[in-house]
């Protein structure tokens, strides 16, 4: 009689064991939700670490490399030696019919 419980019981356990790894809150679908999202944040973390090293060598450059530091002030702010002349295109007006001279 009381083998009959204890089995019925084990067997009962069994049956909510196997609900909790398979349905449960906690159970395996989630598990693989958190293995996806895992995945994407290192993902993301290894781009970022490449984006690091590649700025890093930039400030390093910008720090030592005088030519390097030189070629980047003249292209992003338009810097010209003494007897350099720099032409920028026009910008286009979204009105049309206005045109804009630069002044001389």
């Amino acid at each position: 009689m009381w083998s009959k419980i204890i089995l019925a019981t084990l067997v009962l356990v069994n049956i909510l064991l196997i609900w909790a790894i398979l349905g449960g809150s906690h159970g395996l679908q989630s598990y693989r939700r958190q293995k996806e999202v895992l995945g994407q944040v290192q993902s993301r973390l290894e781009q970022v670490r490449e984006d690091n090293v590649r700025l890093s060598r930039r400030i390093r450059l910008l720090k030592k490399d005088t030519q390097y530091l030189e070629q980047m002030v003249r292209t992003r702010l338009h810097y010209v030696k003494g007897n350099e002349i720099i032409y920028l295109p026009a910008k286009k007006q979204a009105s049309a019919g206005k045109q804009t001279t630069l002044p001389r």
